[in-house]
């Protein structure tokens, strides 16, 4: 037995009045029993258990191993990481928690042990879900708060995990919770006829138009013949945007 780990497990006598557990097989019992009580189990309930300790002990098959564990976390038993063999008893602290000093540091190091996996952080997610309520005991607390830290410190970030709710529900939906601004209108196009006539230019000129004119065409008058010419053919020509 390695150093650390309990000789015994703690096993609810309502898991056998549990309604979902009623409807499972002879074999899916089994298996959850074992899980809950073998040699790789933890207080805290995540370990390493690979399927092949898994085929030794209950003498099955690999495929009947598989089996077993997909079905188990369909059931919201337990979740499982193939990639590095973790696997997490959603349940585990609700029942057990650690108790006293040398129990919370023990189950801070075997945590700080385990493979990086995405389990870890569903597991600091139970873990504030059990130990933090109203009534839970210092060391149920202490355990929580040392876990934070030390994971921040091991991968050098926060591992925080929030309670869900609607606001980070929409973001895993792909919905944005902002508050959603106007998308800018493109600017309007002209008729395409518009743009193969010629510009309609105003066939008389208010009096203040003609006295701007005037003053205009006094301000150039130094500057010979030429300028005076291209400056009355600019005011009568140039397009009513620029006037």
């Amino acid at each position: 037995m390695r150093a650390n780990v309990a000789i015994y497990s703690r096993l609810a006598v309502r898991f056998w009045s549990d309604e979902k557990v009623a409807h499972w097989s002879d074999d899916m019992k089994l298996a959850a029993i074992y899980i809950l009580s073998n040699r790789q189990r933890t207080l805290e309930g995540i370990f390493l258990l690979p399927p092949e300790y898994i085929q030794a002990d209950l003498g099955w098959s690999r495929k009947k191993v598989k089996a077993a564990l997909r079905y188990l976390e369909d059931q919201g038993f337990i979740r499982c990481d193939p990639k590095t063999s973790v696997l997490l008893i959603r349940n585990a602290l609700k029942y057990q928690k650690p108790e006293g000093d040398n129990v919370v540091l023990g189950a801070i190091r075997r945590i700080r042990d385990l493979p990086n996996s995405p389990l870890i952080q569903e597991f600091i997610a139970l873990a504030k879900q059990h130990c933090l309520y109203d009534g839970a005991t210092n060391s149920a607390r202490e355990f929580c708060q040392r876990l934070e830290r030390e994971l921040s410190q091991r991968w050098g970030t926060s591992v925080r995990t929030s309670v869900v709710d609607e606001r980070s529900e929409g973001h895993r939906e792909g919905r944005s919770n902002s508050p959603s601004l106007p998308l800018p209108q493109p600017f309007p196009q002209p008729p395409a006829q518009a743009l193969t006539q010629p510009l309609a230019l105003p066939k008389s000129r208010s009096p203040e138009g003609n006295r701007e004119r005037v003053v205009m065409e006094k301000d150039h008058e130094d500057e010979g013949e030429g300028a005076l010419l291209v400056n009355r053919w600019f005011k009568k020509n140039r397009p009513e945007v620029l006037r």
